[in-house]
């Protein structure tokens, strides 16, 4: 065997880039993946905007459900009287949120 043989392999040794993940992308998995707390965000006129997993399980909703929704609906038709127009949200999910089936 010849000694420059060896340099005429082309298989790189260095590994491959890491994909590029941004701190938002971080958060998303990061929020999707606590299932012992229900967080969700609500825009300024308390409208639903984001739901996780953990609310799914603990509310009983799918994401689907809420998105877009007041978060009055949480409480009963007494309290909500006293909130005024809650009916300001117009805010529709724009993706298909992932959501695990509720279990039976």
């Amino acid at each position: 065997m010849r000694p420059d043989s060896f340099a005429s392999d082309n298989h790189s040794l260095s590994s491959p880039p890491e994909p590029v993940v941004t701190s938002e992308e971080r958060l998303r998995i990061l929020l999707e993946s606590v299932q012992d707390y229900a967080i969700y965000l609500l825009d300024t006129d308390g409208c639903i905007v984001s739901w996780n997993s953990g609310a799914e399980k603990i509310k009983g909703y799918t994401a689907q459900e809420v998105l877009g929704k007041h978060f009055s609906m949480f409480y009963p038709p007494d309290d909500r009287r006293c909130w005024g127009n809650t009916s300001r949200c117009s805010i529709r999910p724009t993706t298909s949120p992932r959501v695990r089936p509720r279990p039976s």
